[in-house]
């Protein structure tokens, strides 16, 4: 081998290269995950999880790295190991993640079978309830458009990745409960906004805003 890279306390669960080839990125079971130049010499440190470190990852420009532990937090880091996001509302713990080729979007897979949609900004944008066992890992396709999924229940999943929340909700129908209202539909699209899907009424699903109905949305 070219080098050893040495360092980590527990077991190292993951590695990888950044896409410039340039640095190193590794997780482990000691609550870290690691940063390390081409030729194995250690760069920085990511500390703050208080669990394992199941899976690191690098935006494809390498300016953003991702972590997720069992401690149920997902972790956005700048491409130097400055942690700048924790994202801690989940009730699980958190396998992989992964950037889409774009580097806009987040795939996250999660112990609750649920798998999550997040912008390069740690905003959520949609859960997905994938399987009723654990989600153990999640890759964008390179076109971006579709995610494979792999789980304990034996399978993987194909799964279409949509632009918008709205989209996710059309896509569900009945087993979202809750549409958008014309103006957060209006913070989604940039041009044509699309009318309030007719099974949102006939299913009395209705907008919500801050948690109150609002049954006059158009």
């Amino acid at each position: 081998n070219l080098a050893v890279l040495k360092g980590h306390t527990g077991a190292v669960r993951s590695a990888a290269f950044s896409p410039d080839a340039r640095r190193i990125l590794t997780a482990s079971a000691d609550k870290t995950a690691r940063l390390w130049d081409d030729n194995g010499n250690e760069l920085a440190v990511l500390t703050g999880h208080t669990g394992a470190v199941f899976s690191a990852a690098f935006s494809p420009d390498s300016r953003r790295i991702i972590t997720v532990s069992d401690d149920r937090t997902v972790r956005l880091w700048d491409g130097d190991g400055t942690e700048l996001v924790v994202l801690n509302d989940h009730t699980s713990w958190v396998a992989s993640a992964a950037f889409s080729p774009d580097g806009r979007r987040i795939f996250t897979a999660f112990g609750d079978g649920t798998v999550r949609l997040w912008d390069r900004d740690g905003k959520e944008l949609a859960v997905i309830n994938a399987v009723p066992v654990g989600v153990l890992f999640a890759a964008f396709s390179p076109d971006g458009r579709r995610v494979v999924t792999a789980s304990g229940d034996m399978t993987a999943r194909l799964w279409d990745v949509l632009n918008s929340t709205q989209a996710y909700v059309d896509l569900a129908k009945r087993r979202v409960p809750r549409c958008l209202t014309t103006e957060q539909r209006r913070s989604i699209y940039k041009s044509t906004v699309p009318p309030l899907p007719a099974w949102c009424l006939t299913e009395k699903k209705w907008p919500y805003v801050d948690g109150k109905a609002d049954i006059t949305a158009k």
